[in-house]
């Protein structure tokens, strides 16, 4: 008789370049599945302004991405969870404003999907929304304000989504490609 032998191929991955480092362990099953641990990218807030699309403003800072643990389907992340953290988060250009720190958490949805929440925390700028990524296609929601009425910020929110009466903003985002790298 002949018995299965389950090879596990396991590897400890550094990234490092211009657009940003990271690191985690890659696992490969015996069916071929790549899985993640202790996945950690960093990267330049500038990335982000295709998705944002906001070009009145030069994202600031960098983002920190954390994930526990994904499996990989191709280059898109399923069974995934973690957080996404905009560091030093400050926008210039048409308008200079500090925006403190904003944190994303998002997890695997059971359509094959990514969503979850964005919040500040506690820093000049006010943020809560949502975002959902799937198949290429990606949409979010925020309200957006200048905490304690902040003027920097009130001055960049002026260049971000539709006003609000009470004076916040609101910011809806969709698109068709989602490519940070």
């Amino acid at each position: 008789t002949h018995r299965a032998q389950h090879v596990m191929v396991v590897a400890q991955v550094a990234l490092s370049g211009d657009s940003g480092n990271g690191h985690a362990v890659v696992e490969r099953d015996a069916d071929g599945r790549l899985q993640l641990h202790d996945a950690v990218v960093t990267v330049p807030a500038r990335v982000a302004a295709p998705v944002l699309a906001i070009p009145a403003l030069d994202l600031l800072g960098t983002i920190e991405i954390q994930i526990g643990h994904a499996r990989l389907l191709g280059a898109w992340p399923a069974d995934a969870a973690g957080t996404a953290s905009w560091r030093n988060a400050a926008v210039a250009g048409a308008a200079q404003a500090q925006l403190g720190e904003l944190r994303a958490t998002f997890a695997s949805t059971t359509d094959g999907g990514i969503a979850g929440t964005v919040v500040d925390l506690g820093g000049p700028l006010e943020v809560a929304g949502t975002f959902a990524a799937r198949a290429g296609q990606y949409e979010a929601q925020a309200r957006l304000a200048a905490r304690g009425n902040n003027p920097q910020v009130t001055e960049a929110l002026q260049y971000v989504g539709q006003p609000r009466a009470d004076g916040s903003r609101d910011l809806e985002i969709r698109g068709r490609q989602l490519n940070l790298f």
